[in-house]
């Protein structure tokens, strides 16, 4: 794989991410408040559906060898202090 072609590769996520944020800021007053909670139920959606398909089934697999049917465990630590990491930064 080139540089170019690597290169290419990052732009596309970066382009959307870049595209996404232009609209939140042209349409900040636009948009109804039913059409924004919706946006919003929907970004929460995939937030959750990443987390556990990209983040926690992941490190449940990677723990297995040290767990054994424990290999929960470490998902749910590392799930628990984010979770507290992030109510303790809104407060």
């Amino acid at each position: 794989m080139t540089q170019l072609e690597i290169f290419l590769i990052l732009m596309i996520p970066l382009m959307g991410t870049t595209l996404g944020s232009l609209m939140v800021f042209l349409m900040r007053d636009k948009v109804r408040a039913g059409t924004e909670k919706l946006l919003l139920g929907f970004a929460s959606g995939v937030m959750i559906a990443a987390s556990g398909w990209s983040l926690l089934i992941p490190s449940m697999e990677l723990s297995e060898q040290g767990y054994g049917k424990m290999n929960w465990v470490p998902a749910v630590v590392g799930f628990a202090a984010d979770r507290q990491l992030c109510a303790a930064s809104a407060s």
